[in-house]
């Protein structure tokens, strides 16, 4: 097990994030996920696309079959065609690994490029005095041939397990992103390594975290991902099942519980939110009794892990007097119209009710029995439930989904490729259905000059993107002639992903030592492409890349939820930096106007935007790659194989 040898031997450490998209916990999410998520049919490509064929495999169309290693998540047949240019090889060669920024240090390695990993090991059935892995579960609330359990209404299969196992939540501690993020902070921080090591397992290894603290007291160390037994079995299990429905709601909501604060109870309770529970059946099979509280529905639970913060680290892993706040969902969704607190408004809704919907892909509220017997037939004594979740647990990560789609025998040997295929499509499905609207308001050409005035809508309960700064959202704009031809392309990128200019080049911000984008409100140069996105600072103001090493963001222009309020408790953990004077820059959506200068002669007939999400800027991911450590080389051979185009989640065109 080469990636799991370099954890245990201690060189690998540092906190990357607690709860990521990219390693998931509670809510793990940049969308809300649709309550009915049926797929639709995306506009066609435009004729100056090239298609990206490898969309093909992100599809994750899958019969549904009922059968017991069926996905339960409806299959979504559409593709992506986005604009792509080729780069030229120089493009595309890493930079020299000591070509840190100042910001940055790094351990160098013997590594020059990637390396393939060796397989992670499975979950076996761990039962320790307090927590469990996911197997004790598994066996009556994963899927059976019973039509009237754990079924919806069509006859698709929706047992928690058959969902969960294929979520970012369910991999937390398996996420190669997150463990080459980690391997990298330790490598520039290695004096802080037990302190970073123990609050990153927190919440992407939380049952052994819980297991020790209701027990020995144990620090956690990245060395537990490889242990053998109970150990390790409950390090790998990530945010399995008896973590969440084991948390005490006393301080749900509250700064106490942030941070990966939860707590669980130590009494092997199972929260529930039905009444009239038999507690028999699961007491004689796992040894927990079942309870019915209706806490599992509250934020808050979310917040325990999805509201971190961060302290700022020196060069020689010392503290600095900042604090970053790494990731605020929770607070971003507090502070709008979507909050189910206080005084809830008519578009109230909880993280559950959109990454747990009690609908089923048609938007057909979901009753059914919730357990089957151990031998998959019913027990007599069941009752039908209603509001039953459907454990998708999906945001926008569809980049590292996709890893475990392709790789499944080195990620997760426990979980067929089918499943996560259908999870990486539910995430597709719900980036281009339930994110964003973007609408070309004007368009109009006066002589060589273009004007349009474009207006981005977030429809999701939280900043877009959310979570981990590794995340963006751009504007493409796409002028054509009556013939098809491209006159103007901002927002262009390459086969990497990357943004590139009018010949095709990737633009200095998407390579190391590059500046930023900064904000945009009113577009003039053909290379000024508006980036929602969070860039990191650190205490001298400039750009990094660096997790520990961030006191601010130098920007932070990611869109606002409808209803986000400059006067609300938590606006200043969740303002945006960056944005200038742009006065029309609200709470739930943000306008554009460009005024742009065309080539001689050119007529333009028709002008296309499109909004287009990234989970892992290249970057991002470029200085992450500068810093050697086998991780991050067994991450950049995940990366260089992934489909890295960007999913188009919104499209509107105009004609002139």
């Amino acid at each position: 097990m080469v990636l799991l040898a370099v954890l245990a031997g201690g060189a690998i450490s540092s906190l990357a994030s607690a709860c990521s998209e990219d390693g998931g916990s509670a809510a793990d999410a940049d969308t809300a996920t649709a309550p009915g998520d049926t797929a639709v049919t995306p506009d066609a490509a435009p004729e100056d696309a090239v298609e990206d064929t490898s969309a093909v495999e992100d599809t994750g169309a899958v019969e549904d079959t009922g059968a017991v290693e069926d996905t339960g998540v409806v299959a979504d047949a559409t593709t992506d065609a986005d604009a792509a240019v080729e780069p030229d090889a120089a493009d595309t060669a890493a930079p020299p690994a000591d070509t840190l920024v100042a910001t940055d240090t790094a351990t160098p390695g013997p590594w020059d490029g990637p390396l393939e990993p060796a397989d992670q090991p499975g979950v076996n059935d761990g039962r320790g005095s307090y927590l469990a892995t996911h197997t004790s579960c598994a066996l009556c609330h994963g899927s059976s041939s019973v039509a009237d359990t754990l079924h919806d209404a069509a006859g698709r299969p929706i047992g928690m397990y058959l969902l969960w196992r294929s979520s970012m939540m369910a991999n937390a501690a398996r996420d190669p992103f997150w463990l080459a993020m980690v391997s990298a902070e330790a490598a520039r921080r290695p004096a802080a390594a037990a302190a970073i090591e123990a609050k990153c397992l927190r919440c992407h290894a939380p049952a052994l975290a819980a297991e020790r603290e209701l027990t020995d007291g144990a620090d956690l160390a990245m060395a537990d991902l490889a242990a053998g037994g109970l150990t390790g079995d409950l390090a790998r299990d990530g945010v399995t099942c008896t973590v969440c429905h084991q948390l005490e709601p006393d301080d749900f909501g509250a700064e106490s519980s942030y941070d990966g604060h939860f707590e669980v109870n130590p009494r092997r309770e199972i929260s529930a939110p039905h009444d009239g529970l038999v507690p028999g059946p699961m007491a004689n099979i796992s040894g927990y009794t079942p309870v019915p509280r209706d806490h599992m529905r509250d934020s808050g639970l979310c917040a325990t892990c999805h509201t971190l913060r961060t302290g700022t680290l020196d060069a020689d892993g010392l503290p600095e007097s900042h604090t970053l706040v790494e990731q605020s969902p929770y607070l971003e969704w507090r502070n709008s119209v979507f909050t189910t607190e206080g005084t809830p408004g008519p578009k109230a809704a909880s993280c559950q009710a959109c990454h747990l919907p009690t609908v089923d892909a048609d938007g057909q509220p979901i009753t059914t029995k919730v357990a089957t017997n151990p031998g998959g037939g019913s027990f007599p004594p069941g009752v039908a439930r209603t509001p039953v979740g459907r454990h998708l647990l999906v945001g926008g990560n569809t980049l590292i989904g996709g890893m475990f789609r392709d790789f499944p025998a080195l990620l997760n040997p426990d979980v067929p490729a089918d499943a996560f295929a259908a999870t990486v499509a539910a995430a597709r499905r719900q980036l281009e259905q339930d994110t964003a609207r973007i609408e070309l308001l004007s368009a109009a050409q006066d002589g060589a000059t273009l004007s349009v005035h474009v207006r981005v809508t977030n429809l999701t309960g939280h900043k877009l993107p959310t979570g981990y700064p590794s995340r963006r959202l751009w504007v493409a704009l796409t002028a054509r002639t009556a013939g098809g031809g491209v006159a103007l392309a901002l927002g262009a990128h390459d086969a990497d992903g990357r943004l590139v200019d009018q010949a095709g080049a990737p633009l200095p911000s998407e390579l190391p030592g590059g500046a930023p984008l900064p904000h945009a409100d009113h577009v003039t140069a053909p290379d000024d492409v508006v980036v929602y996105e969070a860039i990191m600072a650190d205490p001298q103001g400039e750009p990094t890349w660096s997790l520990m090493g961030a006191a601010s963001y130098v920007k932070d222009n990611r869109l606002l939820p409808e209803g986000f309020s400059a006067t609300h408790p938590d606006a200043a953990a969740t303002a945006p930096a960056g944005i200038g004077a742009d006065a029309d820059f609200l709470g739930g959506h943000d306008e554009v106007h460009y005024t742009l200068t065309l080539p001689a002669g050119v007529q333009v007939a028709e002008v296309e935007a499109s909004l287009r999400y990234q989970t892992l800027a290249p970057r991002f991911a470029a200085e992450l790659f500068r810093v050697r450590t086998e991780a991050v080389a067994n991450f950049e051979w995940f990366y260089l194989q992934a489909d890295k185009a960007p999913v188009v989640v919104a499209t509107d065109t105009r004609a002139l």
